[in-house]
């Protein structure tokens, strides 16, 4: 679920929760047509599906969510996929 910001917590096996900022990884890795993500009102619009987060009717922006946390757990950023 949205924290606020640019922070998404997610739900792990056995209950604890996992909070990560998405902003680096925006930065980072969304370009062009799809920056309309990093407008709060966009970027709370995610879907989870399959074990990856999306943004937009076409999937536009795409992250894995284990990727996500294990680079949250390491505080290293690679990745992706973006579409």
């Amino acid at each position: 679920h949205w924290v606020g910001g640019f922070k998404i917590a997610f739900v792990l096996h056995g209950g604890k929760t996992k909070s990560v900022d998405l902003l680096p990884w925006f930065k980072n890795y969304v370009k062009g047509d799809n920056l309309i993500y990093l407008q709060p009102d966009r970027f709370r619009k995610f879907k989870l599906k399959d074990g990856m987060i999306y943004w937009g009717r076409n999937e536009d922006v795409a992250f894995r969510v284990s990727d996500l946390l294990m680079k949250a757990n390491r505080s290293e950023e690679e990745i992706l996929y973006i579409i």
